[in-house]
């Protein structure tokens, strides 16, 4: 096991099982990619949007609950 490690913790009867679960940040990423090409969606699609989708962010956020 190594610092920054996801660990999985199983009670078996009176042991506990301790494992370290493999990084799937490779795995996610490829799945993601897998999604934006089904859905025709480029990674400038993403950045063209995400100013505006930041901003929606920000009033669900922080000007509903102002009020």
């Amino acid at each position: 096991m190594d610092e920054g490690d996801t660990l999985t913790l199983v009670q078996i009867g009176d042991a506990i099982l301790l494992t370290a679960q493999p990084p799937r940040i490779f795995e996610l990423a490829d799945e993601i990619a897998d999604m934006m090409a089904k859905e025709g969606v480029s990674l400038a699609d993403l950045l063209e949007d995400l100013p505006n989708i930041r901003e929606e962010i920000y009033q669900e956020r922080f000007e509903h609950n102002a009020s």
